[in-house]
């Protein structure tokens, strides 16, 4: 059966449910009250008014909830035996609806599910009553779409109000209706109709209520409050953060979610999207900074290394990533200046045992003076693994250890690396047309260094070292 936390989103009820429609609606009707010196119980108001208001929702359903409520209000004082209204009296009991309280736990509560949930409303007011509701008790809160009956043209518990906001959820969130909880107090307008759709819901009992209370009681989750609720959820995620967190795997869920919390504020969230295989279980190259944008621009890729270091210690992560994204972090730490960067990333490749080199895919890109460099990397890194393997250092760190300096060198098996780089054409002046005159020599090279010597990189015009990519 699906938990609490498998859903996507929550569509409220919110008169009754996050505000306190009763309470509000009895102290709109206390002035006339006082004023005929009478007392009644609040069940007997209550059923009085219940009564004429679903009377009046089924005759007009296209009636705005505040004049609905003035239409009502003459018939209300009648059946309590109150004097009659003036038109005036009337239309400002219709206008407290955007005034009435919100429970205490509301906003608090929203806060927390709005963490999890996409937050819907799903209201019987209309748009201008709850926009001054929201700006009121509710205090702004931020809901992902508010759904009226002013918007529909109906009132729940009419089944269109359901069929308008399904429709609507998919459109704007693509979500399926299996993925929509019900929230909210009323058995008649919320709980029985979302039965009949198959919406599964969450019953927000708010203990002492008497409106929309139904026979038969029908929910599939039931909370006194919608605190008590964001707390139960709050719960349900720990439970699994922590038998997550004390779950000793090679995966190292723990710490992946100790680094994770560095930089996500849903550490959890941000574990299970690394679990994800969306399109594909390997993570793409993003989309990469043009040279001209990046050049010499330490500031820039100081911003996008911040938590590389962490990221390269989740094994997840590691699973993921590619020898071709690995080269084009190596391509922006040269071009941006940042040449410290190269040897982590270097050493960071190096112990990636399944990353042949020989198997580097031609990445044919379109920008030549990024082409040229990636083309020289590759030829290089295979220069400088066959250097590690010379010294003794192996992939799967069992490196062999000469006891003295006179000892031979440990034989190995040299690395090749893949023949596109063989076609990669040099960098020609033309394509460094619009680089800044600094980086540009009067040949026409494009100058990373002044003073670089590597020839790898001068066969295709580019002036720069590569010290970094030899660091142990």
């Amino acid at each position: 059966m699906p938990q609490l936390q498998d859903y996507r989103l929550l569509t409220f009820d919110v008169y009754g449910t996050l505000v306190d429609w009763e309470g509000g609606l009895l102290a709109a009707l206390q002035p006339s009250l006082n004023k005929n010196d009478a007392q009644y119980s609040r069940e007997h108001i209550l059923r009085i008014f219940d009564e004429l208001e679903r009377d009046q929702q089924a005759r007009t359903p296209e009636m705005q909830y505040s004049d609905l409520l003035s239409v009502i209000h003459p018939a209300l004082l009648q059946k309590l035996g109150l004097d009659t209204p003036t038109e005036e009296e009337s239309k400002a009991f219709g206008e407290t609806v955007g005034h009435w309280p919100a429970f205490p736990d509301t906003v608090d509560a929203l806060k927390r599910l709005s963490k999890h949930y996409k937050l819907v409303v799903l209201s019987n007011v209309d748009r201008e009553s709850f926009a001054k509701t929201n700006a009121g008790s509710l205090e702004g809160f931020p809901f992902d779409l508010v759904l009226t009956a002013q918007d529909i043209g109906s009132y729940k518990p009419d089944l269109k109000n359901f069929n308008y906001m399904l429709a609507a959820v998919k459109e704007k969130f693509g979500v399926e209706p299996g993925q929509v909880l019900q929230t909210a107090q009323s058995q008649f307008h919320d709980h029985h109709p979302a039965r009949k759709m198959g919406i599964k819901s969450v019953w927000i009992v708010r203990p002492g209520a008497t409106l929309g209370n139904h026979e038969e009681e029908v929910y599939d989750w039931k909370f006194d409050t919608l605190g008590e609720m964001a707390k139960s959820l709050r719960l349900r995620l720990y439970q699994w953060l922590w038998r997550l967190r004390n779950l000793s795997t090679p995966l190292r869920l723990r710490g992946s979610l100790v680094r994770l919390r560095r930089f996500h504020d849903s550490p959890l969230l941000a574990l299970l999207r690394l679990l994800i295989p969306f399109p594909y279980w390997k993570f793409p190259v993003p989309d990469p900074v043009a040279p001209i944008d990046i050049l010499g621009n330490v500031e820039l890729e100081e911003n996008r290394l911040e938590y590389l270091d962490d990221l390269r210690s989740i094994p997840l992560w590691r699973a993921r990533d590619t020898p071709m994204r690995s080269l084009y972090r190596m391509y922006e730490a040269m071009i941006s200046g940042m040449y410290e960067a190269l040897g982590p990333e270097t050493e960071y490749f190096w112990y990636q045992r399944k990353w042949s080199l020989q198997s580097i895919r031609d990445p044919d890109d379109a920008d030549p003076v990024r082409y040229a460099i990636l083309a020289c990397l590759v030829e290089e890194l295979v220069v400088a693994f066959n250097w590690r393997l010379s010294l003794g250092l192996r992939r799967d760190r069992n490196h062999i250890m000469r006891e003295t300096g006179q000892d031979s060198m440990p034989p190995y098996t040299p690395l090749t690396g893949p023949t596109w780089p063989n076609s990669v054409p040099a960098i020609s002046p033309e394509d460094l047309d619009s680089f800044p005159p600094d980086y540009v020599s009067p040949d026409g090279r494009l100058v990373l260094e002044a003073d670089g010597l590597n020839k790898v990189f001068a066969r295709r015009n580019i002036v720069t070292n590569v010290g970094w990519l030899y660091t142990i």
